[in-house]
């Protein structure tokens, strides 16, 4: 009663167009980029200065030169070295003062007359 494997494979040719159907094994294919590790959603850009994870923009708390996973920001024991860390990197410095005084002074921000809310 069973037909054998051509038979159906001659009739299927018979039938139509010549589609031949076979079995494989497929592979899995690695994706080239990486997840985030945090929310595990997005892929990642960054990597966690102190916990060398990586972590996606939306995750990310970057000062100037470093970059923090919110995992470590939130963290109590990592939340004060990160912000000192934050406070020292945005810290005003006598070069930067001179730039922000030479800056006003080329834009002519001081001609203009500083406008005060109207209070009662």
């Amino acid at each position: 009663m069973s037909k054998s494997r051509r038979e159906v494979i001659s009739q299927k040719r018979n039938g139509r167009k010549g589609a031949l159907f076979v079995k494989k094994d497929l592979q899995v294919i690695i994706p080239l980029t990486a997840t985030c590790q945090v929310c595990h959603m997005y892929d990642a850009l960054n990597e966690c200065d102190f916990c060398k994870r990586l972590m996606c923009v939306r995750d990310t708390f970057s000062c100037k030169k470093t970059k923090y996973c919110l995992e470590c920001y939130n963290d109590e024991n990592t939340h004060n070295v990160i912000m000192s860390i934050y406070m020292d990197e945005k810290k005003i410095t006598m070069v930067g003062s001179i730039i922000n005084k030479f800056l006003n002074f080329v834009s002519f921000e001081w001609t203009r007359k500083k406008i005060e809310p109207y209070s009662d």
